[in-house]
């Protein structure tokens, strides 16, 4: 995630070494193709990605930015929300946290009012439709807060979107974070990790390793060429885009959609599916218990999206 956009303004994000590791393609590329492939975008990428040419590469997942601090919109985001999804891909809207443009003093106040503008943008897409669950990013100058105050703001904001949606959300955030900012209460939150160095199959992951958990996605380089994603300006020149993996296969990840009003309208009191709308659900709920990354306060169901008319559902 290379561009911060602030009101008219997109300013380039310096990452420094130590907050995001450089990829090394040779030793992580068997390891890395094994797994469910996908990538995050945002404004910097523009409205325009030919996303049926990203999803016939055989990307299967994307994350796409929605918002940012407590005001920003992006522009592109419902564009790219509803084109990944139109063509079968599994999307899932990210929030980049600037806790760094709050008051120091009352993290608490200021985590809520960007989780308030997070679901007044993503939430309805959240709410309606078949998504991955939606990612707050934490790095940049977050960490100009203490590691107490900038756990106290990730959880809030976990929180209080869990509340609002019922979905529990991801962190993205660097190794460097991962090891020095945040304390071990933010280790409850699944864990989406920026490491572009560490061998195949293992990014230093910080204290979620300490904690005994691992890591839910792996965005494990920062320069990707993807069919469809060109230069905004020279359309010759292929975009450079942030790659992603899930730790799994594809048939894990599918069983890792949520939606929680689908539990009103397609299970009935006993978890099950409602026999009529069985035949546009691949994932059976007692099933995706199994899963480790299940949310049991949501459903969890695989979007069949080679099963005729299944997209035409109104949810």
């Amino acid at each position: 995630m290379r561009k911060i956009v602030v009101g008219r303004y997109v300013f380039g994000l310096v990452l420094f070494m130590l907050t995001i590791d450089t990829f090394n393609p040779k030793s992580t590329i068997a390891e890395i193709t094994s797994r469910a492939q996908g990538l995050d975008v945002s404004s910097y990428q523009g409205p325009n990605i030919k996303w049926d040419k990203v999803r016939d590469a055989g990307y299967r997942f994307a994350f796409v930015k929605a918002s940012e601090g407590a005001t920003l919109e992006i522009s592109t985001f419902r564009t790219n929300i509803v084109s990944s999804r139109s063509v079968g891909m599994l999307s899932a809207p990210y929030h980049y946290a600037r806790p760094d443009l709050g008051n120091p003093t009352d993290p608490v106040a200021d985590a809520t009012d960007e989780a308030k503008h997070f679901v007044s943008v993503a939430g309805n897409f959240i709410k309606n439709y078949p998504c991955l669950r939606p990612a707050l990013d934490v790095e940049g100058k977050s960490n100009k807060l203490n590691k107490a105050d900038l756990s106290r703001w990730v959880n809030t904001w976990m929180s209080a979107v869990e509340k609002a949606l019922g979905v529990k959300p991801i962190i993205y955030t660097g190794t460097d974070y991962a090891i020095n900012f945040f304390d071990d209460s933010v280790t409850q939150h699944d864990l989406w990790i920026a490491n572009y160095r560490d061998p195949a199959g293992t990014p230093n992951i910080g204290i979620w390793e300490r904690n005994g958990k691992n890591w839910l996605f792996w965005q494990y380089s920062e320069s990707g060429s993807v069919p469809g994603i060109e230069d905004t300006v020279d359309l010759d020149i292929q975009e450079k885009v942030d790659l992603d993996v899930f730790n799994g296969p594809t048939s894990t990840l599918d069983c890792s959609i949520v939606s929680p009003d689908l539990q009103k309208s397609f299970f009935d009191g006993a978890g099950s599916i409602v026999r009529s709308k069985k035949d546009c659900w691949g994932c059976q709920h007692d099933e995706a218990r199994m899963h480790p990354h299940t949310i049991p306060s949501a459903v969890v169901f695989q979007w069949a999206s080679d099963i005729p008319n299944c997209h035409d559902l109104k949810i």
